[in-house]
């Protein structure tokens, strides 16, 4: 597992910290005015107190918001409906009137560099001028931008404390028990390192933490600190708040200690010394912080560290795992029966190490502090020692728990090797990245930082080249990654709900293809592979041609995408297997692209996951055949954006149609446009990405020769979704290479087994190690030259899938009739709408095309002034026919728009009044427009029809001339 440096861990540590006493400094002003806006009722009985001491991990680091980001309380909360206990009925933070959340951070006393002086300050007549509050309020997320357990804790507490509550968190991040948090009476101890060096470690009171044993004291380095300092202050902070109770607990008098909560250790295992004898500590620790508290009696409940597993992990962490759950068996220490608890974490985190806060992710910090809850809880009620709380289903969760727990044990043993001095300069470079602003235009510092990481990646490239061209590990890797993913706990909630729920679970993990092929597919959203279980299986049932090529791709991609991600308008989520038989529909009909059936798993979740309902998408795919043929027949599906959504202040509501049809008839800034384009090409089955830039938004789509960005700046300029565009275009070129893209997914298959730290899709540069190799290994594919397998082109597509509906009507010859005038039996006179004697062919503002009726169609439309050009046009289309009989006849066209009504002028045989004939807004479908009169002569006539005032653009069929009675 990828650890941080203990030095750069110490500053990233030390820069949360003093941004929370930062934020904290303007509670302090108005402190003591908290229990007091009116008359307080007071408390007659007992404030039950319960202290939480601890390192980084008790302070808190689970992020609240926003809800897009799927490691955040909100995200858990509103989309995942976890924790409902901490929202009410209208969607709102809870706000507890029990239970009190008070937290205390060490600040600035004075005198510290004065050990004697300092210390005689902590231990009598504290003044609390050396602490800063964050919190002093009912319990609530409300004010939170991070949480730690305590809202958990809070929650289970409720259920067996009776009366009120205070939580006296007391803690700082990056503190050692040996060192920082030793308590008083605590006795220096000799260690032998591997070098035969004897370290002498620091007693109580004593500075530096350890020392070469014999060195005299004038040579020890001296430090503006000394051992068991943080605890001083953590332990006089909370006896401040204690002595002032009825300030951070209103109406409070009295109090009682009625338990511990302790979350710590990620420091003492970077140093052998104080891991060896972290047991020791502990032991002392929870004996004296009972002393100094006057609770001999009061429970105290412990968590290990997240990312280590029983039995698995060696070295320093083991050392300190042991400890942990060591001190709760009574068989080690019968002085703790029944009064102290370990609960055991590995189950219950969702990624990421002590070191990395667990990546942020809430669901950690929330499940902590329920199981740390519950473990109080039987402490309280029973006497019991809780070794490790789980889930209700224990049988599920250790299942999926030891697969992931093998697979790591394999990888411990089977990874090769990786030289420190290599590593460490390759991880430096890699982070400098993030550094270089790469969206910037032709930025060289950037290019510079990349070539140089790259540089340093080569001979680790080489070194892992065997492993991850090898598929030895494959089915393993695969399945532990998606443990890793979705979580033993994840798995285990959906598959104890039901034993259809279990035996998707169980499909799942014992299909290696069909796990497999997820996985080259980047997994299923939210890491949610039971919801994508239900939705294959239910496809796989509705239709038997899901099981097999392009729609057992797009069935698969369909169940992994789930719902759309991004619903810009209120609506409910599409059904996903209706969406996909819409595009199974679609797809035997002819009626998509013919590079369709090529996309894999990949491509296919950029085409079904569109916001617009299945109506929607059926319409624009009709509306483009019936108003643009040309569009479909080039595969130019986005250019329904360039010639009719106009570019302007949006005008909904213009027509009654669908959503689309609104934006396509009354215009829109980029979103707009944006919207239209996307779904035009996902109607046709072309993958789409969506782009958001500064102060715009945009698109970028699939083509043959790779994926383009056609509206909006370049690559660097992008991003979605939480990930930059830079990032997406690199992997869509390495996908090009799909056989030694495999080792990109192996190397990242490997960093989700281990736990590593994932990287940000925003910020280059981040990640843990394998994750970074695993970039580099794209870089390295896309500089190797062009893939051998390219696109295949319209003939190749053709030989192997057969034509498409347009491909046919491509190749279908015109007859002669569909250019020619024709009079019916009754004297009806047929005019195709391309059978002008001007123009003959396509000119600017008229467009010949085939159409899907059969035959021929006219697009009419308007078009921008330039000098080149002269006016606006279109020009006028003129018919020359032979009439009979003359006299009055009723015209009627046949036509298609999707602008709001629209006027065409009519003159016959060079009239000096123009009739007015109204286009109709058809909805894009095929419509005959309401009968206008016009007077023809005996013989040859000449009809001349263009554009009014008020005209955009129409689809023509034919006109028609009905002799009038």
């Amino acid at each position: 597992m990828k650890r941080m440096g203990p030095i750069r861990f110490v500053c990233l540590t030390l820069a949360l910290v003093a941004m929370v006493n930062q934020a904290a400094q303007a509670r302090d002003v108005h402190l003591r005015r908290a229990a007091a806006t009116g008359a307080v009722t007071a408390i007659s009985t007992p404030v039950k107190v319960f202290l939480l001491m601890g390192q980084s991990n008790m302070l808190g680091l689970g992020h609240v918001g926003p809800v897009r980001w799927k490691n955040s309380l909100e995200y858990a909360v509103k989309k995942e409906h976890r924790y409902g206990f901490l929202v009410n009925k209208a969607g709102r933070w809870t706000v507890s009137r029990t239970v009190r959340l008070v937290f205390t951070i060490p600040g600035r006393l004075e005198n510290q560099e004065n050990q004697p002086t300092f210390m005689n300050q902590v231990r009598h007549g504290f003044t609390g001028r050396g602490m800063s509050i964050r919190y002093n309020q009912w319990l609530s997320v409300n004010g939170h931008r991070t949480i730690g357990p305590e809202f958990g804790i809070g929650e289970e507490l409720k259920k067996v404390v009776h009366g009120p509550i205070l939580l006296l968190k007391s803690c700082n991040g990056n503190r050692s028990i040996g060192w920082d948090l030793l308590p008083p009476g605590s006795k220096g101890y000799l260690y032998t390192d591997k070098r035969g060096r004897v370290w002498q470690y620091a007693a109580y009171g004593q500075s530096p933490m350890k020392w070469l044993r014999g060195t005299p004291k004038s040579r020890r380095q001296k430090v503006p600190w000394y051992a068991g300092k943080e605890y001083d202050m953590d332990v006089a902070n909370a006896k401040y708040i204690l002595t002032h109770l009825s300030t951070f607990y209103p109406g409070a008098t009295r109090y009682t200690i009625a338990g511990f909560f302790f979350w710590q250790g990620d420091k003492d295992r970077y140093d052998a010394g104080l891991a060896r004898h972290y047991e020791a500590n502990l032991t002392h620790f929870i004996q004296h912080v009972r002393k100094d508290f006057k609770a001999p009696d009061a429970p105290f409940v412990l968590a290990t560290l997240g990312q280590d597993i029983k039995g698995v992990t060696k070295g320093n962490d083991g050392r300190v795992l042991k400890a942990q759950l060591d001190v709760a068996n009574p068989a080690i220490h019968p002085e703790f029966k029944g009064n102290v608890a370990t609960v055991y974490t590995h189950p219950l985190s969702k990624g990421g190490a002590s070191n990395s806060h667990y990546n942020g992710n809430a669901q950690t910090y929330m499940d902590v502090g329920l199981a740390m809850g519950k473990a109080m809880d039987n402490l309280l009620t029973h006497g019991k020692t809780v070794a490790s709380p789980l889930p209700r289903d224990e049988k599920l969760l250790n299942q999926y728990t030891a697969i992931l727990r093998n697979a790591r044990h394999q990888l411990y043993t089977a990874l090769p090797s990786i030289d420190p001095g290599m590593r460490k300069p390759f991880m430096a470079a890699f982070r400098a990245e993030a550094a270089a602003k790469p969206y910037r235009d032709n930025n060289r510092r950037f290019t510079a930082a990349v070539a140089h990481c790259q540089q340093l990646a080569e001979p680790i490239l080489d070194m892992t080249n065997a492993f991850l061209s090898s598929d030895q590990y494959d089915t393993q890797l695969i399945r532990a990654s998606i443990i890793a993913d979705a979580t033993a706990r994840g798995l285990a909630d959906f598959a104890e709900k039901s034993k259809a729920n279990a035996m998707l679970i169980q499909t799942l993990l014992t299909s290696p293809a069909l796990m497999r092929q997820m996985q080259m597919a980047d997994g299923a959203r939210d890491g949610n592979y039971g919801l994508t279980m239900r939705i294959y299986t239910a496809i796989e049932r509705a239709s038997t041609l899901a099981r097999h090529g392009i729609l057992q791709r797009l069935a698969l991609a369909t169940a992994l995408s789930q719902k759309p991600h991004l619903t810009f308008r209120d609506q409910q989520p599409y059904n996903p297997v209706t969406r996909y038989l819409d595009y199974q529909r679609a797809y035997l009909k002819g009626e998509l692209d013919p590079a369709f059936p090529t996309f894999s798993t990949w491509q296919c979740r950029y085409i079904i996951d569109e916001p617009y309902d299945n109506q929607e998408i059926n319409w624009v795919r009709t509306m483009l055949r019936n108003y643009a043929p040309n569009m479909v027949l080039s595969g130019q599906y986005l250019n329904i954006v360039h010639t009719d959504v106009g570019y302007c202040h949006p005008h909904p509501g213009l027509v009654p149609g669908n959503i689309v049809a609104q934006e396509i008839a009354g215009g829109g800034e980029c979103g707009i446009r944006a919207w239209v384009g996307r779904v035009a090409e996902r109607a046709f089955g072309i993958p789409v990405w969506g782009v958001r830039q500064r102060g715009h938004a945009a698109l970028t789509h699939w083509a043959p020769d790779g994926w383009v960005t056609p509206l909006g700046a370049g690559w660097n300029w992008n991003w979605w979704d939480h990930r930059s565009g830079l990032d997406f275009y690199l992997e869509t070129q390495a996908r090009r290479y799909p056989r030694r893209f495999m080792k990109v997914l192996r190397a990242q298959w490997i960093a989700a087994t281990l736990g590593e730290k994932p990287p940000d899709g925003m910020v280059p540069g981040t990640g843990g190690f394998w994750y970074a190799v695993a970039n580099c290994q794209k870089r390295a594919l896309v500089a190797s030259g062009k893939p051998r397998h390219s696109a295949m082109d319209e003939s190749q597509l053709l030989a192997r899938y057969g034509p498409t509906e347009a491909e046919k009507l491509q190749r279908q010859p015109v007859k002669r009739s569909a250019f020619e005038i024709s009079v019916g039996k009754q004297g009806i006179i047929d005019i195709p709408a391309v059978a002008c004697s001007w123009p003959t062919r396509t000119v600017r503002g008229v467009l010949f095309t085939k159409s899907f009726l059969g035959g021929m169609q006219l697009h009419y439309y308007k078009f921008v002034h330039t000098r080149r050009f002269g006016k606006k046009g279109p020009p006028p289309l003129r018919y020359t026919f032979n009439v009979k009989r003359g006299g009055r006849y009723e015209l009627t066209a046949k036509v298609v728009t999707v602008k709001p009504t629209q006027h065409l002028a009519v003159v016959v045989n060079r009239g000096t009044k123009a009739t007015d004939m109204t286009i109709p807004w058809t909805n894009g479908m095929w419509q005959k427009t309401s009968a206008v009169s016009i007077t023809l002569k005996s013989g040859i006539n000449v009809m001349t029809i263009g554009p009014s005032t008020a005209f955009f653009a129409v689809s023509i069929k034919d006109f028609s001339l009905t002799p009038m009675k």
